[in-house]
C-alpha cells in the first residue's frame, strides 16, 4: 500500500492535543479508489504507533457529533526526514472498508455520513494503545 501526504500542518516539536489537523488524507489506489491516512507525528510521540493498532480519524469536514469518527489501522510506521518538521514518524493508516456505510468505510456511528470522502481531507488521530493494568504500571 502506498501514500503520499498531502498537507502537514504540524511543526515538529509542537505539543499536539485531541482534534489537531496532523496529516490530511491521500488516495493510494486509483483502480480501487481506496484512501489510506497519511500521519506525521513528533518522534518523541510516536512509540505507541505499531502495525495493527486500532486509530480513530476525525474527518475536519465530517461533524463528529452528528457521524461520529473513521475507523482504520495502523498498517506501518517508519521514520522519515521532513523538509520542514525534521525527524517524524510516518504512520500510514489503512482505513476499514465495508458496503455498509455511504462512505464505503466503518464509521463509530452506524452510517457515517451521507457522502463519500474526498482525497485531501484533513484528519487528526487518536492511536489506541493496548489496555495496561494498574499493577502492570507499577512491576519494575
Amino acid at each position: 500500500m502506498a501514500g503520499r501526504v498531502v498537507a502537514v500542518p504540524v511543526s515538529s516539536g509542537k505539543v499536539v492535543v485531541s482534534g489537531t489537523t496532523l496529516a490530511s488524507l491521500a488516495r493510494v489506489d486509483g483502480s480501487t479508489g481506496q484512501l489510506s491516512a497519511v500521519v506525521l507525528l513528533p518522534v518523541t510521540q510516536g512509540s505507541g504507533a505499531r502495525p495493527g493498532r486500532d486509530v480513530d480519524l476525525t474527518v475536519q469536514s465530517v461533524p463528529t457529533t452528528a457521524y461520529g469518527v473513521l475507523r482504520g489501522k495502523v498498517v506501518s510506521v517508519e521514520p522519515v526526514e521532513h523538509p520542514e518538521q525534521g525527524a517524524v514518524l510516518k504512520v500510514l493508516v489503512a482505513l476499514l472498508p465495508t458496503g455498509e456505510t455511504p462512505s464505503g468505510y466503518v464509521w463509530s456511528t452506524q452510517q457515517g455520513p451521507p457522502n463519500q470522502l474526498l482525497t485531501g481531507a484533513s484528519v487528526s488521530a487518536v492511536i489506541h494503545l493496548p489496555a495496561v493494568s494498574p499493577i502492570e504500571m507499577m512491576s519494575p
